[in-house]
């Protein structure tokens, strides 16, 4: 081999290991569906879709790909009130085009009940915003979005009381109320409860990737298979408008084996991305999972503040109990870990400001396809029951129904 041929070859792999340093390659990725990494129910057992040698990597980011539903709001008149300017297509179960997923389905009949209701509402104020942050906590995310001069509401029971319980039907229906107008191409985060689903509290809320709903007399765990479940809602709204949709989790919560996080990733296509909280300004490492229907999630890794030095914190106490057995808790400064350092939200708000022609371009040619094409809805009984019963719809219906 000439010298010149060795000096070429020598500079591409530099660049490789350089390219493998900043983004890890994928421990599995495939674009059939059904070969995703993630855990599945069937028939009471559990199986997983992924090579067991895979699981040693998963802290590299990596994407779930999987056949999918995405109905569509456009921004038209509509006949039950001129004044909310938007109405209800769907995607016929035929196209393969769209952005956010392939073999398109047709649209659970209760969700678009729920949004119809909302928008059927009197005296609403429809101006869009540009940002959702529910269960806002100190709204450093919202913050870094009002910094860039954008339009954000934060959603913190803490803040606004009942109309801001994410358990509530009215605090629901203010979520879903919120999330409907948003901008085409707008930005949401959710970060439901994680203090049931951690593993730190599986030995009381009993959960497990078999038994992901916990104990049934638990009223700390029931609010938590709630708080998921009305996530995926919301999510599967927004990606019905192209938003760029954000939710989080520390890296030990089990949320995504909860049967609607499951039913959600049949409809949708999801983006997992696995990083240190550290590397965003906190005290900890705080190892946490972001979840996103956009690629451009990945560019949160180009923004990293990274503090000189993290202080020691006590998150984690393990102790022997009387029996013999090795067993752990949350540590004094635990709580205050789940706090986003203010970097962190500086960070996401450039990643939204640096790709925002971008994804409202993506967004907008999304619903202008979804109004060429229309479609109708899945009135599936069993479709239908799965989403009354875990995200608890009922009441919500009869509140907007003025019941």
């Amino acid at each position: 081999m000439s010298t010149t041929k060795q000096a070429k070859s020598a500079s591409a792999t530099e660049q490789a290991k350089s390219a493998r340093a900043l983004y890890p390659r994928a421990p599995y990725v495939s674009h059939k569906a059904g070969k995703i990494s993630y855990v599945h129910h069937k028939a009471g057992k559990i199986r997983t879709l992924c090579p067991p040698q895979s699981r040693r990597n998963l802290r590299a980011p990596y994407v779930h790909h999987k056949a999918i539903t995405v109905f569509h709001f456009l921004e038209r008149r509509t006949s039950f009130g001129q004044r909310v300017g938007h109405k209800l297509h769907l995607l016929p179960p035929t196209d393969t085009s769209c952005e956010f997923g392939k073999n398109i389905q047709l649209l659970v009949e209760v969700i678009a009940l729920l949004a119809t209701l909302v928008f059927s509402c009197p005296n609403l104020d429809w101006s869009p915003i540009d940002h959702l942050e529910t269960f806002a906590g100190q709204c450093a995310v919202t913050k870094a979005e009002w910094q860039a001069g954008r339009k954000a509401v934060p959603f913190e029971i803490l803040v606004g009381g009942d109309c801001m319980d994410f358990c509530s039907p009215a605090g629901f229906a203010n979520a879903v109320y919120q999330t409907l107008r948003t901008s085409p191409g707008g930005g949401a985060l959710h970060a439901p409860v994680c203090s049931t689903w951690v593993f730190m509290s599986r030995g009381s809320t009993l959960r497990s990737p078999t038994r992901p709903l916990g104990r049934g007399d638990s009223q700390k765990v029931a609010d938590g298979n709630l708080h998921v479940a009305r996530c995926a809602v919301l999510c599967i709204l927004a990606a019905a408008k192209g938003i760029f949709w954000l939710l989080e989790q520390p890296s030990t919560s089990i949320m995504e084996t909860h049967p609607s996080f499951q039913k959600m990733l049949k409809i949708l296509h999801v983006r997992k991305l696995i990083f240190d909280m550290k590397d965003f300004g906190a005290n900890t490492q705080k190892r946490t999972i972001l979840y996103s229907s956009h690629e451009e999630v990945d560019d949160l890794l180009l923004h990293k503040h990274p503090r000189k030095r993290c202080h020691s914190k006590e998150m984690v106490i393990r102790y022997t109990d009387s029996s013999g057995k090795s067993r752990c808790k949350g540590g004094r400064d635990l709580k205050m870990s789940q706090t986003y350092p203010r970097e962190f939200g500086h960070a996401l708000s450039a990643v939204r400001t640096k790709n925002l022609k971008k994804i409202k371009a993506k967004a907008k040619k999304f619903l202008r396809d979804a109004k060429v094409k229309g479609g109708e809805v899945d009135r599936n009984r069993r479709s239908n029951a799965h989403w009354v019963k875990h995200a608890k719809l009922m009441p919500v219906f009869e509140y907007l129904a003025g019941r």
